[in-house]
């Protein structure tokens, strides 16, 4: 399962989350036409990966939207 929020400020468009096995990926976006994050990091679970979205960029519970995988970072890649 995946998540974004966009934050749309300078630096920062965007933040995607990405479950996978080995934790959550929060994937920072610079820009709307950004096809790689500019930053990411590994968090244990979703609570801690929307946690560091509201400290970092000020995301609240409802500016997620449930997503699908980012076709760049399909499972296995």
């Amino acid at each position: 399962m995946a998540y974004e929020a966009i934050v749309g400020r300078p630096g920062v468009y965007r933040v995607f989350l990405e479950e996978r096995a080995e934790g959550v990926y929060i994937n920072v976006f610079d820009s709307a036409n950004a096809k790689e994050p500019c930053k990411d990091w590994l968090a244990p679970h979703i609570e801690g990966a929307k946690l560091k979205g509201k400290v970092e960029y000020g995301i609240q519970e409802d500016d997620w939207k449930q997503m699908t995988n980012e076709p760049w970072h399909e499972p296995g890649e």
